[in-house]
């Protein structure tokens, strides 16, 4: 692939989205060994009893709107134009944001009273007891919308000013406010327990806005004074403009948001404990989908807008590609180590307290149903980016709608025909994405005309073949030398026993990653399936 482009923006050079990504990923890194210890916590003090399941659940229904006004399609719509106004004026770029900051936060309280009045008329008419306990938790950690949708935003800002750090971090203190939390609670009834973690939640987000907050007051100062700082107009023309821009995004991503918690909600019709298993199995999936495919993503998003400004397409195209195969490259052998070190991985972080074999084995099928889905999941988020970068909120929005679809009558069949456990939800979810990442592809390429170079189709087959060769040696002597359950578990032979000894645990787990790391890096440069292309860094 050939980086001698001519394009104006030399700051939007390869090297710089990895970079930024590596930034992003330095603070997103630490921000989920947090989520780690706080799951870790969870998992020991709690365990996976029907009452963390409920508060598991309330906690997606009280976040549902999050990915619309925090995340996700606000950001994918603020980025464009505030870059296209900051070409222009900064001090109107600021200006911009100042009214979009104060407009939404409107919004927002608005929409968490009605939700709050909402649940409480629902509350008193007539739903089960468990029901009950979901939709009172759900109106305690409502408010924390706000202050998370405002964490997004501000987030936003600091990426487009190449500050990718702090917005990575700063969960951490979202995670250390619950960790607090669990342990001031723990001892105390289930029941009563959730209730103090619910309201901690809200600290927790309090806390996590209030880190952007430095960072952001700075920019403002510089471009406008303080008088202007608090003269807002509410609902302006641009921001007008930017919300019927995003008008399509947002019934995708609501959508979205909706299935997640009917996937919780499926999974709890299976049993009342399956939430948590789905919950503690997709943060172990979660941590390289937000590391590699979430962090690439955020920091492609900003030059891709700049380069369709320009309209430089062979820098657009060098840009998407690049950060395609710097993906795959990190995303296929997490797939397969997921296979591979899952089970001794969820014994030694979980199987502690409160946890025990049934929930490891249910944690672990979820687990590996859900990493099935990670690379396409992670191909699909970059592949969204060059439409947002063209304002064309259209077409993520069918791509989702369709696999929202998909996933829901995915988890009616298994749920309600083949009744199979909670990893049928999981599945569902990665066969969702698979179709996510064939969709956007198949319409990028006829809006851009964009295909894979023979060069990326080659190396993405060898890091394929090389993590699968591994992930199969790991497992094989996995079973063989240490007795790790993962083969008896996957064929649903003998009696697959989870170790509970601390040192047991820890040996399963370094053999398995050490024969998995051994045999992936010795096959791939047998294979010179790691060249990472030096050139596109140096140009």
């Amino acid at each position: 692939m050939n980086l001698k482009l001519p394009y104006a923006a030399a700051q939007d050079h390869p090297y710089t989205i990895i970079k930024s990504a590596a930034s992003f990923f330095s603070g997103t890194l630490l921000s989920r060994v947090g989520g780690l210890v706080r799951d870790i916590s969870m998992a020991y003090c709690f365990g996976t009893s029907p009452s963390v399941a409920a508060f598991l659940v309330a906690y997606r229904f009280s976040n549902l709107l999050r990915r619309i006004f925090g995340e996700g399609v606000l950001l994918n719509g603020f980025i464009p134009l505030f870059e296209s106004y900051r070409s222009k004026d900064p001090a109107e770029a600021a200006r911009f944001f100042r009214d979009l900051a104060f407009s939404l936060s409107l919004v927002l309280i608005f929409t968490i009273l009605g939700l709050e009045i909402g649940l409480g008329l629902w509350l008193f008419h007539g739903v089960s007891q468990n029901n009950k306990e979901i939709i009172y938790l759900s109106m305690l950690m409502l408010p924390g919308l706000l202050f998370v949708s405002l964490f997004g935003l501000f987030g936003g800002l600091l990426q487009c000013e190449k500050k990718y750090f702090l917005p990575g971090v700063a969960p951490l203190a979202f995670n250390l406010v619950w960790i607090a939390a669990i342990w001031v609670f723990y001892g105390e009834d289930s029941s009563t327990a959730v209730r103090g973690l619910s309201v901690s939640v809200v600290l927790a987000f309090i806390f996590q806005w209030v880190m952007t907050l430095p960072h952001a007051i700075k920019f403002f100062l510089e471009k406008l004074t303080w008088k202007e700082l608090f003269h807002c107009r509410l609902f302006p023309y641009e921001v007008r403009q930017m919300f019927g821009a995003i008008s399509f995004g947002v019934i995708g991503i609501g959508a979205t948001q909706f299935n997640n918690a009917l996937d919780f909600i499926f999974a709890r019709l299976l049993s009342l404990e399956g939430p948590a298993y789905l919950n503690y199995a997709i943060h172990l999936y979660q941590l390289p989908l937000a590391l590699f495919g979430i962090g690439m993503t955020v920091a492609l998003l900003p030059p891709l807008s700049r380069s369709v400004q320009k309209k430089e397409w062979d820098h657009f195209h060098t840009l998407l590609e690049f950060s395609l195969s710097k993906t795959c490259l990190l995303l296929l052998p997490c797939s397969a180590g997921l296979m591979a070190v899952g089970a001794s991985t969820v014994a030694l972080i979980y199987t502690h307290g409160n946890f025990d074999q049934e929930a490891a084995a249910a944690t672990t099928l979820c687990l590996w149903a859900y990493s099935l889905g990670l690379v396409p999941a992670g191909i699909a988020m970059l592949l969204a980016a060059p439409f947002y970068a063209q304002k064309d909120f259209f077409t993520p929005t069918i791509a989702t709608l369709t696999s929202v679809a998909l996933n829901a009558a995915l988890n009616a069949v298994c749920v309600y025909w083949l009744e199979w456990g909670a990893a049928s939800v999981a599945l569902a979810t990665s066969l969702a994405s698979i179709w996510n990442a064939y969709f956007l592809f198949n319409r990028l390429t006829k809006k851009n005309g964009y295909s894979f170079s023979k060069e990326f189709e080659m190396e993405i087959f060898k890091i394929l073949f090389c993590s699968l060769i591994a992930g199969g040696f790991a497992l094989g002597s996995g079973h063989f030398l240490t007795h790790e359950p993962s083969i008896q578990l996957l064929t649903g032979t003998g009696n697959p026993l989870f170790a509970v000894n601390f040192f047991e645990q820890v040996k399963q787990f370094c053999f398995a990653s050490t024969v998995f790391l051994t045999s992936f890096l010795t096959i791939a440069i047998s294979f010179k399936a790691l060249q990472l292309k030096k050139n596109m860094c140096n140009n």
